[in-house]
């Protein structure tokens, strides 16, 4: 297999209500469309959609570095399809900077959705999943602040079927900069408001984006257990008051931290210490669904579960992620792949490998997705 032809094109819009973390919220999305094209007419497609101040990179870095690696006389080269695809597009991602992780993305995307469709498998399967794989659960994502509709929205996932609930928390508190104090109580009477009505038959998952002060972290901690009973807590405060702690009476999990080669570093010990309890992957963050796979073999070798989400990115992305939630080794949790409010930037296109409350079997060739480009 010879790629021919790469092009690459903006895309972007406005998106709805919903597209909000701890720190800040997003009323846009841009990102870039990689189509690779071999000689036998295959398009392979791959996404680069950095989040902005959320992701190491830009959207403009992307561009750059995408530009000089479809540029390279060496990515003409030809695949053997008789050889494991994973290595050897692992090999032409090497001249990516991996400062720019969306652009290591898209072009693994791409790359294995070519070859793929050129091999008549599911990208899931050149990830390595296997045939018989289960399905994974997913979770569903409450944005709401306000207590009332926090609930109906945890009412009506667990009508769809799904098991957890993922809260963002932290925002209330920033919001009300004048009373912190007040913010967070609120937060706290939100949360007792949503566990009282689903009782224990759905899971909450708490993310703080790292928003909650250093100074009193022991007393937020407790407080998030006596009122919502959490299953987990991503990055609860800056790595280096949570990392410190002697205990913990919430899981805790890596999420953004994973970013930074130094905190990874530090995973076997906060294990040794019982202060990590998951890894969240996010493999436009983390530069792929290969670089998650290896991060993944550690956190299993550990008996450490772990959890791949969106970026809110685009569709290409969420169909990549899923393929890599059917392929993680070891124990995985409910992921955060439902459909988002940053699709909304995108042309609408079916995701038929995740349905209301799980992500299911792919059986089309690559990532089974139609083209992007000729909907913009």
């Amino acid at each position: 297999m010879r790629i021919v032809d790469a092009s690459l094109r903006a895309v972007g819009g406005a998106v709805g209500d919903g597209l909000r973390n701890a720190r800040r919220r997003w009323g846009r999305r841009r990102g870039l469309l990689l189509t690779l094209t071999d000689a036998q007419g295959h398009i392979g497609q791959g996404e680069a959609t950095p989040l902005p101040g959320y992701s190491p990179d830009t959207v403009d870095q992307a561009r750059t570095a995408i530009e000089t690696w479809c540029q390279r006389a060496d990515r003409g080269a030809p695949f053997d399809l008789t050889a494991p695809a994973r290595d050897q597009v692992s090999a032409r991602l090497d001249t990516i900077d991996p400062l720019c992780p969306s652009a290591r993305f898209a072009v693994e995307t791409a790359l294995l959705d070519l070859l793929g469709q050129r091999l008549w498998q599911p990208v899931e399967a050149l990830l390595g999943a296997p045939d018989d794989a289960a399905p994974v659960p997913i979770s569903g994502l409450i944005v709401n602040r306000d207590a009332d509709r926090a609930v109906a929205d945890a009412r009506a996932l667990q009508a769809r079927g799904v098991t957890v609930a993922k809260i963002k928390i932290g925002l209330a508190t920033r919001v009300a900069a004048s009373d912190p104090d007040a913010g967070w109580h609120d937060e706290l009477d939100g949360l007792r408001a949503v566990r009282d009505a689903v009782g224990d038959a759905l899971a909450i998952r708490l993310d703080a984006n790292g928003s909650l002060p250093s100074g009193d972290l022991d007393a937020r901690l407790a407080q998030l257990a006596a009122a919502a009973a959490p299953s987990l807590l991503e990055e609860p405060s800056c790595f280096g008051a949570w990392s410190v702690l002697a205990r913990t009476p919430v899981p805790l999990a890596l999420d953004e931290g994973l970013r930074q080669p130094a905190i990874r570093d530090e995973f076997d010990g906060l294990v040794d210490r019982d202060l990590c309890h998951a890894l969240v992957l996010k493999p436009a963050v983390l530069g792929g669904a290969l670089a998650c796979l290896a991060l993944a073999r550690r956190a299993a070798a550990r008996d450490v579960p772990t959890i791949v989400t969106h970026c809110f990115d685009g569709p290409i992305a969420l169909a990549a992620a899923a393929a890599l939630a059917r392929a993680l080794p070891g124990a995985v949790r409910p992921c955060g792949l439902a459909p988002h409010a940053g699709l909304d930037a995108w042309p609408a296109v079916p995701l038929p490998m995740l349905d209301a409350r799980q992500v299911i079997g792919q059986v089309a060739p690559g990532l089974g997705l139609p083209s992007i480009a000729e909907r913009l």
